[in-house]
């Protein structure tokens, strides 16, 4: 799956692409690929954000 996404309305659009595969243990194997960021986004935040969203996905 791939989107764009915005910081907030004013924000430059990025682009979000989200793979979903099989794991060897029969689980998910989710790998989010965050591109086209500016040269002045707070990367390390960003991390957080969707490491904070996938575990949300994790524990549902």
């Amino acid at each position: 799956m791939r989107f764009s996404w915005h910081a907030d309305e004013d924000a430059p659009a990025t682009l979000v692409d989200l793979h979903l595969a099989q794991a060897d243990d029969g689980g998910t194997l989710v790998t989010l690929v965050h591109d086209h960021l500016p040269a002045d986004a707070d990367r390390d935040a960003l991390r957080q954000h969707w490491e904070d969203a996938l575990g949300r996905l994790a524990a549902g």
